[in-house]
């Protein structure tokens, strides 16, 4: 049940927060760790998988850093190779390196979303978390 929870609260970020933080911080690269947990929590998602929405949309030195200050342990790289070979069509399980990873979320995850709201057929499209309050 807990692996069934975790796939779908990855599967809603990467379907969700993308949007709803360019939306939200404009477009950009990477957001910070507090960027990305005040937008989960915005949108309603599952706060138990953050640290996957972290390894997605934060650079590798602030996820480290927000991780040390928090007195949790997780690796960024792992993190990013388990989404990159569940969720994005990499079929060369654990294979793939750090760099490579970060490059296909990255890459992926931009392409989704044109700012018209397609998403490229990814996913089923939707996306909003604001419930239409303008937030």
């Amino acid at each position: 049940m807990q692996r069934i929870q975790k796939w779908f609260a990855i599967r809603n970020y990467a379907k969700k927060l993308g949007p709803q933080l360019r939306k939200r911080y404009g477009a950009s690269r990477y957001y910070t760790p507090e960027q990305v947990k005040a937008t989960v929590r915005a949108c309603g998602l599952n706060l138990d998988w953050v640290c996957y929405a972290l390894c997605m949309y934060c650079d590798r030195d602030s996820f480290i850093q927000y991780h040390f200050n928090v007195g949790e342990a997780c690796d960024y790289g792992a993190m990013q190779s388990e989404v990159a070979a569940q969720f994005f069509h990499n079929h060369n399980r654990g294979l793939f390196n750090e760099v490579d990873a970060s490059t296909v979320i990255n890459s992926t995850i931009s392409s989704w979303c044109d700012g018209s709201g397609y998403d490229g057929g990814c996913f089923d499209g939707g996306g909003s978390c604001d419930g239409g309050t303008g937030d």
